[in-house]
């Protein structure tokens, strides 16, 4: 997938606009391979019926990823309820999509 994507930026001229990492998410938020960079958009998308969104979103949570306008969009099973507020990030809209849900969560510090 990250040959796919690296592809599309360059047929699409983003490649100067995005960077591809492929590794652990959490490690990747924690700092690991991120270089202190943060970000407008942080997409996430673990398997369906895992305990990784669990993991990953209070790590999110604690805003250093984040930019100050940036937003976070979190793709999960529809029967799922997520926290209205984790750490520094808090929801503000949901869209729903059969058993897809996308939450949209905006950085608030509180």
């Amino acid at each position: 997938r990250a040959k796919l994507i690296n592809n599309l930026l360059i047929e699409f001229s983003l490649k100067d606009k995005a960077r591809v990492v492929k590794m652990n998410a959490c490690d990747f938020v924690l700092g690991e391979g991120r270089r202190g960079q943060k970000y407008d958009i942080v997409f996430v998308d673990p398997p369906y019926h895992s305990e990784e969104l669990m993991k990953i979103l209070p790590l999110i949570g604690r805003g250093d990823i984040i930019e100050a306008a940036g937003i976070v969009i979190v793709e999960h099973f529809s029967k799922v309820t997520l926290p209205d507020i984790i750490g520094d990030i808090m929801i503000v809209k949901h869209y729903k999509y059969g058993d897809t849900t996308l939450s949209l969560y905006r950085l608030e510090r509180i």
